[in-house]
């Protein structure tokens, strides 16, 4: 396929709302699109976000590379967009208070 008629998919994420702090958890809604700015369907497309402290990134990370390269069948995930399609969402994201507290004694011991 040439690069011209491939399909090319732009992300926007933006906060839609503040950053709330509750005695059991700590919560966001963050609002994303795709949108398919190419001249082919974008099969398969999506996106896949997570909230979690700094130091666990890399932990999660390689869990989720270590299950995708056990995984026998292709996944299906995402949706198609065909050429200037969008895809709109917004989804609250949210943290256990332990998991923010274990975080920062994991920072503070090292």
């Amino acid at each position: 396929m040439i690069l011209n008629d491939r399909p090319w998919v732009e992300v926007v994420i933006e906060l839609a709302g503040p950053l709330i702090f509750t005695e059991e958890e700590c919560s966001i809604d963050i609002k994303y699109a795709l949108k398919n700015v190419g001249r082919s369907p974008a099969l398969k497309a999506g996106i896949f976000l997570e909230f979690v402290p700094t130091d666990l990134i890399v932990d999660r990370h390689m869990r989720l590379t270590d299950v995708a390269a056990m995984t026998i069948e292709p996944v299906s995930f995402g949706s198609t967009l065909f050429p200037g399609g969008t895809k709109e969402m917004t989804s609250t994201f949210s943290i256990k208070r332990g998991t923010i507290e274990d975080a920062v004694a994991q920072m503070a011991a090292t």
